[in-house]
């Protein structure tokens, strides 16, 4: 007992006076084999990547046994799978990412020519919708004016009814509102002047309208009733000549009676006539003549 504490103690000393490099060289080669022999004992594994780097320096370095260096060797190549495959892992990561990155890149890209057609799809066919209603709007009030210029007033104000379903502006609605106050007048003036017997007073209705509205069915109408009116006119008085004449000649009141009815009518077309209002006074002198007879 005493000769192994003495040569502990000298082992000891001798371990101390060693250099530091010999002292960590003998550490190293120490848990080497005593790594190794765990691992052939299935106790153990290989060295680990930290241990390998650490202590690399020193494997070639002193003495070490081929079984010691095939374990280094079996670490460093175990060491370089690992670091082998934590690479490959590392770069199939990124390679990932990449994909990834480069799919949510073409999705948003796609994503966005998507929403930016839509977009333009949708502009276009608001912008289409427009140009079809003011289209629609125009023809109607179109159609509209062309039935009021053609004397066809009850129809031209039922078309802008119509026209109203197209209508979106404010300016718009009040040029709809104000051509239908116009064409709502004309219509009744029109249907007025329908009603009327007495061609004078269709005339004066006629004129009222143009000064509404001018158009080329007005003007002929104007023109058509005029020249009517003038041939009534004439008629009316030639009648009345000729109605005069046989009563003066056959002194029949009666007759008389016919011409001063026709003198009157004629008045009735052409109040300041001073032709019908000299031959009405003449038949009223006779007549009185004839009565005080």
């Amino acid at each position: 007992m005493k000769i192994e504490l003495t040569h502990d103690i000298m082992a000891k000393k001798i371990w101390e006076q060693l250099p530091e490099q010999d002292r960590m060289y003998r550490t190293i080669k120490s848990a080497v084999q005593r790594r190794r022999n765990e691992k052939e004992n299935h106790k153990g594994s290989l060295l680990s990547e930290q241990e390998y780097d650490e202590w690399k320096v020193y494997f070639k370095k002193g003495t070490w046994e081929k079984e010691e260096l095939a374990f280094i060797e079996e670490s460093r190549q175990a060491i370089v799978q690992k670091q082998n495959e934590k690479e490959r892992e590392r770069k199939e990561k990124i390679e990932l990412l990449e994909k990834k990155n480069r799919f949510f890149l073409w999705t948003t890209i796609l994503a966005s020519a998507v929403l930016l057609l839509l977009l333009l799809f949708i502009a276009y066919a608001s912008f289409q919708k427009e140009q079809n209603r003011k289209k629609d709007l125009k023809f109607a009030i179109e159609k509209a004016i062309d039935f009021k210029e053609n004397g066809k007033y009850a129809q031209a104000v039922f078309q802008l009814e119509e026209a109203n379903n197209y209508v979106k502006l404010e300016d718009e609605q009040q040029q709809i509102n104000t051509k239908k106050d116009t064409f709502h007048q004309l219509d009744t003036f029109w249907l007025s002047a329908e009603k009327e017997t007495n061609l004078r007073l269709k005339l004066e209705k006629f004129k009222k309208m143009k000064a509404i509205s001018t158009d080329d069915f007005l003007d002929n109408l104007i023109k058509e009733t005029d020249q009517n009116l003038e041939e009534k006119y004439t008629s009316l008085i030639e009648k009345g000549k000729s109605f005069f004449t046989m009563g003066e000649s056959s002194k029949s009141l009666v007759t008389l009676f016919f011409a001063y009815k026709k003198f009157e009518d004629a008045l009735a077309l052409k109040p300041k006539s001073k032709e019908a209002e000299k031959y009405q006074n003449k038949v009223l002198k006779l007549m009185d003549d004839l009565n005080n007879d």
